[in-house]
């Protein structure tokens, strides 16, 4: 089949939907739904794209990965147009203008008839990187767009703030090209896998604070009994919402396991926003991760800043169930 560009298709408005941002006067949203329903019924649009743009690429464009998120439950289905599949299959570190890759993710259920299996249950929005150098030299030249199944753009907030939040969780992975998926080994050639580039710290890096130092409503949610706990410095510090939280969240869970104490997200800017996570115990409990790894059992919440009033910000606080990290200390070295 010729993949042919991506700007020549018609629109993909039967996809996706929810979005990773909080709620700002222009949207309508309900934490506790998985919809979203734009007040403005002009906002499609993002950073200069819009749904329609990008075509029917998941018949047309190259097939990357699927990913599978513990957290979210989501399956996470990735393609990238030809100028990014030629790049990424010869594991450059810098994509050309014109390289655009497509996240579609979707939700998953347990299936009744076999209760060990989780099948897909929706597609839930679709995520674009979009390599323009010119038009986005503020975001590393990268452009960041996120679409609901109408095509509304998912941009509840102001956009700039969106978008460098997008952008500072893939400062992460710069030896990448700042592109976090990988090419898929072929499925019937388990002999000749595809090989994994290293994650290095260039952009994530953590540093051992006392717990009195960290904001009231941070301190209030760690266990008593620990001091110290690693708090995470860097880019991704400096732009925090919601889908930053959720982002990074295997970051900040692998320095719990790694120092075995806390390790905390905490945004840099208004009222603190972070995610908390932290040893289950205050000891090494033991787990199995997929495959066999050892790794350690972690609890956590996270909270997001709805609203300020008299009395200041209001919280909403979600506990993270526990779950098993991987030990790596040598991802996160002090600075």
């Amino acid at each position: 089949m010729r993949h042919k560009p991506f700007l020549t298709y018609g629109c993909l408005g039967f996809l996706l939907g929810l979005p990773l941002c909080s709620s700002s006067s222009a949207w309508a949203f309900d934490d506790r739904s998985s919809t979203a329903v734009p007040t403005n019924a002009a906002s499609m649009e993002m950073n200069g794209y819009t749904l329609s743009q990008f075509g029917d690429f998941v018949h047309h464009w190259h097939f990357v990965t699927v990913r599978f998120r513990r957290d979210s439950g989501e399956m996470r289905f990735v393609y990238a147009n030809d100028v990014a599949w030629k790049a990424l299959n010869e594991h450059s570190k810098d994509y050309p203008d014109g390289a655009v890759f497509a996240k579609v993710a979707v939700g998953t259920r347990e299936d009744s008839a076999f209760v060990d299996s989780s099948v897909p249950s929706g597609s839930k929005r679709v995520q674009f990187m979009v390599r323009d150098r010119e038009r986005h030299s503020d975001t590393d030249g990268w452009g960041h767009e996120l679409f609901n199944p109408q095509g509304y753009a998912l941009v509840p907030g102001k956009l700039k703030d969106v978008v460098d939040a997008c952008n500072a969780c893939h400062l992460a992975v710069p030896e990448r090209g700042m592109v976090f998926s990988e090419p898929m080994a072929p499925l019937l050639s388990p002999a000749a896998p595809v090989p994994v580039s290293p994650m290095s710290n260039a952009a994530v890096s953590f540093v051992t604070v006392d717990v009195s130092t960290l904001p009231d409503v941070v301190r209030a949610q760690i266990p008593p009994g620990f001091k110290l706990a690693r708090q995470m410095q860097g880019p991704i510090t400096q732009h925090v919402f919601s889908g930053t939280i959720v982002e990074a969240m295997p970051l900040v869970a692998t320095e719990a396991a790694s120092a075995n104490m806390p390790a905390v997200l905490l945004g840099r800017s208004g009222a603190p926003q972070f995610s908390l996570l932290w040893p289950v115990g205050g000891e090494k409990a033991d787990c199995t991760l997929p495959g066999g790894q050892s790794g350690r059992s972690i609890v956590g919440v996270s909270a997001m800043a709805r609203t300020s009033g008299p009395t200041g910000a209001l919280y909403g606080y979600r506990p993270i169930p526990a779950f098993c990290a991987a030990p790596n200390m040598a991802v996160h070295k002090d600075e």
